[in-house]
């Protein structure tokens, strides 16, 4: 491994040739790590891979760096795991015994399966091209240098922890959206698209002062601090991508202000440019 110079960060070029070693933790026997003791903490990393040397190596390399790890020879094996709710790194096999690891990754799909570390002795440019495009966060072929998987795994390990905090989120502000009634849920969007409050009121048949009564309600129900925190919400739930249309009514200090996106309303509203003041 050569560095390259004239850099104040590191780099280094790996050449084809160079041996990339799993070091001294490979000897480790399996039946000397403490199994129990890899199910504990507020991690786990899942590792499925066909060779029982490799799944070895990885489980006493990860315990020695203090990472909870359970290990799977089968795709079914892991299929069949109840998998704990905390943040998940799978070190997958692209070929495994009953099927194709590559397959496996979209067999699971979506952006609830748990971040992918492939590390491989059957890698090939296709297979990295599919995995990275699946939703992988790295492509690693072995052997593989163990600094250079722990931090992909420490990397994998943050971004689940990420994503499940943002899920975590998102369903609290669908139960509060639960919480409002039919009325209420018709007002939230005409709240954050920036129209005046005898727009609104207009648009719905009801009073100024009662369209300001269900105004309230869905500030207090969604727990919104201000209108900027409101419109956040919406567009976390995808409100305003489904109950706006555009051409009708134009809100450009709106979009400028709380950066929506959609332009203009509803339909049955006369073309007007909305100031919010």
């Amino acid at each position: 491994m050569q560095e390259i110079p004239g850099n104040s960060h590191r780099h280094f070029v790996r050449y084809a040739h160079e041996p990339r070693s799993v070091g001294p933790l490979a000897r480790i026997p399996f039946s000397r790590v403490d199994r129990a003791s890899m199910l504990s903490g507020d991690h786990i990393v899942i590792i499925v891979d066909d060779d029982h040397r490799v799944r070895e190596a990885l489980q006493g390399l990860f315990a020695a760096s203090h990472l909870c790890a359970v290990a799977f020879g089968s795709a079914a094996e892991f299929l069949a795991y109840s998998q704990r709710d905390v943040p998940t790194c799978l070190i997958l096999d692209a070929e495994l015994p009953d099927g194709n690891g590559l397959d496996l990754q979209q067999q699971m799909g979506g952006e609830d399966h748990p971040a992918i570390i492939f590390v491989t002795s059957h890698g090939d440019i296709r297979s990295c091209v599919r995995a990275i495009q699946g939703g992988a966060l790295d492509f690693l072929t072995k052997p593989f240098i163990e600094q250079e998987l722990l931090e992909r795994v420490h990397a994998a390990l943050a971004q689940d922890r990420e994503r499940r905090a943002n899920q975590a989120g998102l369903n609290r502000l669908r139960e509060r959206y639960r919480l409002l009634t039919p009325r209420e849920r018709e007002v939230l969007p005409l709240v954050v698209s920036g129209l005046l409050n005898k727009q609104a009121a207009a648009h719905l048949g009801i009073s100024e002062i009662t369209y300001q009564i269900h105004r309230t309600n869905v500030m207090r129900k969604m727990l919104a601090d201000s209108l900027a925190d409101l419109v956040r919400m919406a567009s976390c739930l995808e409100i305003l991508e489904s109950s706006l249309h555009v051409g009708n009514v134009r809100c450009d200090t709106c979009l400028s202000r709380f950066s929506l996106l959609s332009r203009g309303v509803y339909r049955n509203l006369p073309a007007v440019t909305v100031s919010c003041g």
